[in-house]
């Protein structure tokens, strides 16, 4: 088929590098074009070493058909620029820029480095290319970028480079850099509005899109929270409220309907997920939790996108994030420092013209301010790390049931060694599976036949819940009896759900009652008990290393502990559980 044909019938982005370099030959009427494409061919010429006239082109074309070539490169450089200058309203997302992007770097076999420079309006002043490399990476000094803005007088930046082989996943390198460049920038207060990544042919990654944190570190920087192009600073602030604004809401929402079925449901997907995300604020684990619901999803792993970017397999495979993904939107966590001020509002300045940052007079320390912004996690279902197996070194090992008896033995030495609390198994009287023996600092689990491993560990964690939840409040007799068991629903409550957690980890899937109807009658109440179970099921994970002890065993072989009746005990015992020995 001959390469018009081919134009007309697919398009430019179906060619091939091949028959874009014919398609030039054929626009600037190049002789014997036949010869020069075999000759091209054997060189290795790109359509990029072409447009740049490189040492390999040498004596392949002559003054004519170069000036021919200059054309279509100054024809194609001016139409890209005037188009991003003049129409706005058409870069307003990184899919659009990326498309005019893509035709700037013209099939490159090696990496170029191009800065897309903006005035306040986030119009185009100009696109220049900062540097070029080798097949695989190209060195760019981040003075040079900022020397550059403020000569053009700009305001804000797009840092845009190539992948020759044709991934656009961004390297460790890569982040680093843009976080350079944004250091070096946010002192001038100019933003780096996005880092797009082109791929050989069609893909595009934008670090916006992406999530991939490159914050800024001056207080500018956080104040403007790092709009993306075509994105107001309203619209940041926007985004990042209504976020913490669906936070609210969901407590709101839940603490009005604590008596229905569904929400316990709701509760327990949230509490299945919390062990996962442990390492998540509560806010966070909200946000993830009701979003995981609303798309149907059950997420295994959530990291960040800079996470997957660096992890591999065993033959040095990298692991991305599928094309199209979009992440859990999270709140991200920024420091900033805070600079004295003079009486008119104006920042003090040192000898040498610099802000002075304030300075906590006891430690001598900078003092630092705590900001937020709006970000983006990726479960490793939306990756491929499953499909190259770089999955293993941080799922679950899997090994025979009889390892959940090594399991257990595992949790009470910890709990021993970092909680001096000590267990033991006795015969236990009436129905009760388990008490914490305060004055003793003893945990007891029933001895019962029928007490199942998986029963003892899920026992053991309710009675750890109390320990760590309920054991300094009555210890220290600032509540009594009475008023433990006026509560007992809402305190059993706190320590089944602790259990409820941990177990899942584990995979025992633990129905016992959850008694949220007593959590409260408000969202202050709701959000007061999850925090509680939160802190402590971040503490007891970490200090017991339970990551480290799950990988000892098979999460899927652990059977399921059976739920209780509604209205029937829960088979601990009242009186010891909570410290009142018989």
């Amino acid at each position: 088929m001959k390469i018009r044909d081919k134009l007309s019938s697919y398009g430019y982005d179906s060619l091939a590098g091949a028959d874009r370099i014919e398609l030039l030959l054929e626009l600037v009427n190049c002789r014997d074009a036949r010869s020069k494409l075999k000759l091209i061919g054997e060189k290795g010429i790109s359509l990029s070493d072409i447009f740049d006239c490189t040492e390999k082109t040498r004596g392949v074309f002559d003054e004519d058909e170069m000036r021919g070539i200059r054309a279509v490169k100054g024809l194609n450089a001016s139409y890209l620029l005037e188009t991003l200058r003049n129409n706005p309203e058409k870069m307003d997302s990184p899919e659009k820029v990326a498309e005019y992007l893509r035709t700037a770097f013209q099939d490159s076999l090696f990496e170029q480095f191009k800065t897309v420079y903006l005035d306040a309006k986030n119009q185009i002043i100009s696109m220049e290319t900062a540097s070029e490399g080798t097949s695989d990476h190209a060195i760019v000094y981040p003075r040079n970028i900022a020397k550059r803005a403020l000569e053009l007088n700009a305001v804000g930046v797009i840092l845009s480079h190539n992948h020759p082989s044709g991934t656009c996943d961004p390297s460790g390198d890569d982040i680093r850099l843009t976080q350079q460049v944004a250091d070096s920038l946010s002192l001038f207060e100019i933003r780096v509005l996005d880092h797009i990544i082109i791929g050989r042919y069609d893909g595009y990654r934008s670090f916006r899109e992406s999530g991939i944190d490159y914050a800024m570190k001056s207080s500018f920087a956080i104040k403007e929270d790092s709009a993306g192009f075509g994105e107001k600073e309203s619209e940041v602030k926007s985004k990042r409220q209504s976020l913490i604004d669906s936070i609210n809401d969901k407590f709101e929402n839940l603490s009005g309907r604590l008596d229905s079925p569904e929400t316990e449901a709701e509760i327990r997907r949230h509490l299945a997920l919390m062990g996962k995300t442990y390492r998540y604020s509560l806010g966070n684990q909200i946000l993830i939790s009701f979003e995981a619901m609303r798309r149907g999803a059950s997420p295994e792993l959530v990291e960040s996108f800079q996470f997957w970017s660096k992890l591999r397999n065993d033959k040095g495979e990298n692991v991305h994030v599928l094309k199209g993904e979009k992440g859990y939107p999270i709140l991200v966590p920024v420091e900033y420092k805070i600079y004295r001020k003079n009486e008119d509002g104006s920042f003090k300045l040192d000898a040498e013209g610099k802000r002075m940052p304030r300075v906590d007079p006891k430690t001598g320390k900078e003092i630092k301010g705590l900001a937020f912004k709006s970000g983006a996690v990726f479960d490793v279902g939306q990756t491929n790390a499953r499909e190259i197996g770089a999955y293993g070194s941080i799922e679950y090992r899997n090994r025979n049931a009889p390892a959940a008896e090594g399991i257990l033995v595992s949790l009470k030495d910890g709990i021993r060694k970092k909680y001096n609390v000590e267990i033991s198994e006795e015969a236990l009287s009436g129905t009760a599976k388990g008490c914490y023996v305060i004055s003793d600092r003893k945990i007891i689990i029933d001895n019962r036949p029928e007490m199942t491993v998986p029963v003892k560990i899920s026992t053991l964690f309710h009675e750890l819940g109390h320990h760590i939840m309920h054991g300094d409040e009555l210890r220290n007799r600032k509540t009594d009896y009475m008023i433990i068991h006026n509560e007992r629903g809402f305190r059993e409550g706190e320590a089944e759900a602790f259990s409820y957690v941990l177990s899942s980890m584990f995979g025992i899937e633990n129905r016992s009652e959850l008694y949220i109807r007593n959590w409260g009658n408000s969202a202050d109440d709701l959000k007061e008990r999850f925090t509680k179970i939160h802190d402590a099921v971040k503490s007891g994970i970490e200090t017991l290393k339970l990551d480290e002890i799950i990988s000892q065993g098979n999460r899927k072989d652990i059977p399921v502990i059976l739920p209780v009746p509604v209205g029937q005990p829960l088979g601990f015992n009242q009186q010891r559980s909570f410290g009142i020995t018989p």
